[in-house]
This record gives C-alpha cells, sequence and structure tokens, in this order.
C-alpha cells in the first residue's frame, strides 16, 4: 500500500493532469522519469452477474507508477487486492 504521507509529499507541488476517459477517470501527476496515474478502477458486471474486469486488482482505486517501459500497479485503499 502507498503511504499516505510518502505520496501526499511526492504530489506537493506537482501538476495534475486528467487522465485519459478510457482508463477509467483519474488523473495523472509527473514525476522525474516518469508518471504517476491514479485510477479509479472499474467494478461494473456485464449481464450475468460476472464483472467486466476480472483482475481485482483494477476493480478498485489504484495508483500505476510508470518510468520507461516499465509498470508498477499498487492497490490504494479500498481496493479487494488488499484482502488477498
Amino acid at each position: 500500500m502507498v503511504h499516505r504521507r510518502r505520496t501526499g509529499e511526492t504530489l506537493k507541488g506537482k501538476e495534475r493532469i486528467p487522465a485519459p476517459a478510457a482508463t477509467g477517470g483519474g488523473f495523472r501527476v509527473r514525476i522525474p522519469n516518469g508518471v504517476m496515474i491514479f485510477e479509479a478502477g472499474n467494478n461494473a458486471k456485464k449481464a450475468d452477474g460476472t464483472y467486466e474486469l476480472r483482475d481485482i486488482l483494477h476493480r478498485s482505486p489504484y495508483v500505476k507508477i510508470q518510468q520507461g517501459k516499465k509498470a508498477y500497479r499498487i492497490p490504494l485503499a479500498g481496493n479487494p487486492a488488499l484482502d488477498k
């Protein structure tokens, strides 16, 4: 889990850039050598009751840290992936 104080220090004074709608909303913050993308997730279900997304990480809040070609996805508070 991302530590709130550390995240707040990272974001202090940074420009927030709205993330594209195709990614589920959220916003981006530029960091040295990359970007942090905060996503709300997509908890939508299909008509048959199954989730549109199989991966539980992407169903609830998470942050994606991209540096070059490497990407790290970290679940945030309220994400069921933290319970696993």
